[in-house]
């Protein structure tokens, strides 16, 4: 009879596995996507949460409702690396990240400014700052 279990659950580990159960989720973030949040941290690395998400030309951008909920699920919080360029005074960035539970996952994406021009010349604690996406990616969250 133990071996009857035995088999019984090795078999439904395989079926699993073959299937692609897989407990995560599966986030499509698009080229040229939006997505802005409420600094809370500036120090080396900038922080942000409350995310929201837009797509569309600056002027003509529609809120990302389906993903933002996605992000707001897994508690999502915006991360990007940031220095100081000495020469023009602005903020320029490393690599963007979200910060989503358990798990940090690198994006392609750049800090912008409110006209969506690259980089940022100022950083104040409660100022939403934005990222665009500078290509498409798919996020797993686990």
């Amino acid at each position: 009879m133990q071996f009857k279990k035995s088999a019984f659950v090795a078999i439904a580990i395989v079926a699993s596995l073959i299937m692609g159960c897989d407990s995560g989720q599966k986030i499509d973030l698009k080229r040229d996507m939006k997505i802005s949040a409420t600094l809370w941290n500036r120090q080396g690395t900038l922080i942000g949460k409350d995310l929201t998400v837009q797509t569309g030309t600056p002027g003509s951008e529609k809120d990302d409702i389906s993903i933002e909920n996605a992000l707001k699920k897994y508690e999502c919080n915006l991360a990007v690396e940031q220095t100081l360029d000495e020469k023009t005074h602005q903020y320029v960035t490393g690599p963007a990240k979200l910060a989503c539970a358990k798990d940090i996952v690198q994006i392609p994406a750049v800090l912008i400014d409110k006209d969506g021009k690259a980089d940022v010349a100022a950083l104040a604690v409660d100022q939403r700052i934005s990222v665009k996406l500078t290509e498409s990616t798919e996020v797993k969250i686990k």
